[in-house]
């Protein structure tokens, strides 16, 4: 760490999800892996009319948990990554993760980030996440950063480094719940790196609102695979899948 300067920031929005606020706000402030000084810890609430903005102030008092929140605010926004752009707008940490409300950090899953951050500078750190259905667990869920060009790998579960964000932009927030699918597919395909992590890094907790938009997180998901002409049709994906098997077979017959 450079000076007073951050490791990471940690960036939870939210609006009117006032237990599932506090559930993250718990395993962030509660978390031991990092020193109080390497973890700044932003929040930016969406005008909630719930007692999530109370519920803030009240956890931006408390000196008994092992990290503090650094900036909170609550004001409307225009969307989910209008409100993450804010964060980022504040960040200064090397790091930048986004852990959104109702997530739960794992204890010690930021354990050794640090070393894997200096070991892969200028890359995107990611691993995976456990889905929670419920409160109960349901699936873990990661996939290598290859499968960008079909989908997105899990955001909640991926560190970026500030200085990408500001090389590459923010996220577009003329996508409702894509945009982060954007912007990393965009790095990808230019060339940043993506490194696996190998951990579990949040409980993911179903009933957001990408859960809740299929219809629209698959048409922006072809809309953007069109624009960075990768999209492929339905039909002709499973006629290439079918090939590829065949080819195995093959291979596998003559090994």
């Amino acid at each position: 760490m450079q000076g007073t300067r951050p490791f990471l920031t940690l960036i939870t929005i939210n609006r009117n999800d006032r237990a599932g606020l506090e559930r993250t706000l718990d395993s962030v402030m509660g978390e031991k892996a990092l020193s109080p000084n390497a973890l700044e810890y932003i929040v930016i609430d969406g005008n909630s009319t719930d007692g999530s903005a109370e519920l803030v102030a009240e956890y931006a008092a408390r000196t008994d948990l092992a990290h503090r929140i650094s900036f909170w605010i609550s004001e409307a926004d225009n969307g989910i990554y209008d409100a993450m752009n804010k964060g980022i707008d504040k960040a200064s940490g090397r790091l930048v993760g986004i852990i959104n409300s109702g997530d739960t950090l794992l204890p010690y899953a930021l354990l050794g980030l640090d070393e894997i951050y200096e070991a892969n500078q200028g890359a995107v750190l990611y691993g995976a996440f456990s889905v929670m259905r419920n409160g109960q667990f349901d699936w873990v869920q990661g996939f290598t950063a290859s499968e960008l060009v079909n989908k997105m790998i899990p955001h909640n579960a991926s560190f970026v480094p500030l200085d990408l964000y500001k090389k590459y932009g923010h996220y577009d927030t003329g996508y409702k719940v894509c945009a982060d699918y954007d912007l990393f597919l965009r790095m990808y395909r230019d060339g940043v790196p993506f490194v696996w992590i190998d951990r579990i890094v949040c409980d993911y907790a179903l009933g957001g609102l990408s859960d809740r938009a299929e219809e629209i997180r698959l048409a922006e998901s072809e809309a953007i695979q069109r624009k960075y002409g990768l999209y492929i049709e339905p039909g002709r994906k499973q006629k290439l899948k079918k090939m590829a098997k065949k080819l195995l077979k093959r291979i596998f017959f003559f090994l």
